[in-house]
């Protein structure tokens, strides 16, 4: 996947963060390395600003990239994770979380639904204690989420599905208020052998093809289905 370092050799103007969700809303977990790009993605949106005493829930949160961001906003993080070596505020699972209703204003999903078996019980469970929720899921240009490829042991993803299948399964628990693509540029991902078809689509010119797409139009007609990330806001 891109980096902000091949996007800045490809003189595409990387914009700072503008917002708490800037770090993470494009794959925090599966692809820290493009952090940076954020704030020409998904958070570009108005919508999805936390204001100052708002609560973030942060779903898998690993090791927390999103925290410094909410805490700049005087908003207030607790991260959540399965996982114990990552020191999260909760350990618990994304389908059981140990929370009243509507206790947040924000629950964050961010490449984290495609990891666990059981993805609609963490829709679910995070419609039920979130005010809004904000899911980041693989889209159709990362190759790897297609259900007709062979896996590869390195594919860490258990859970595929297309995006309207994604959508779907959103409406099924709220109302959509936001969706966008990131990122249109093709990926192969977990098979090594053929790296060369990424490599390929992060040169120069597809780079800059990607970032207007990501500028411009990853929020209008079609091209908000489409990109390596499918974004979505949900009420």
């Amino acid at each position: 996947m891109r980096s902000a370092a091949q996007a800045i050799a490809a003189g595409v103007a990387v914009q700072p963060a503008k917002n708490w969700l800037a770090p993470a809303a494009i794959g925090c977990c599966a692809a820290p390395e493009v952090l940076a790009q954020a704030a020409i993605g998904c958070c570009a949106a108005p919508e999805v600003l936390a204001q100052a005493n708002e609560k973030v829930l942060d779903v898998g949160c690993a090791s927390m990239l999103f925290k410094p961001f909410v805490l700049a906003k005087n908003a207030e993080y607790t991260g959540l994770d399965l996982a114990e070596n990552f020191k999260p505020n909760i350990v618990a699972s994304a389908d059981n979380l140990p929370f009243k209703d509507k206790s947040f204003d924000w629950v964050v999903l961010a490449d984290i639904l495609e990891h666990i078996p059981n993805p609609e019980d963490a829709v679910k469970e995070a419609c039920r204690v979130g005010r809004k929720v904000i899911a980041v899921v693989p889209n159709l240009y990362r190759l790897n989420s297609l259900t007709f490829l062979p896996s590869h042991p390195n594919d860490k993803h258990i859970t595929k599905m297309p995006p309207w299948k994604w959508l779907r399964l959103f409406r099924k628990y709220g109302q959509i208020e936001h969706v966008n693509g990131f990122f249109y540029c093709i990926s192969v991902a977990f098979w090594p052998r053929m790296g060369i078809i990424d490599i390929f689509f992060q040169l120069p010119p597809f780079l800059l093809i990607s970032d207007f797409f990501d500028r411009f139009l990853s929020k209008r007609w079609l091209f908000k289905y489409l990109g390596q990330e499918l974004v979505v806001i949900v009420k």
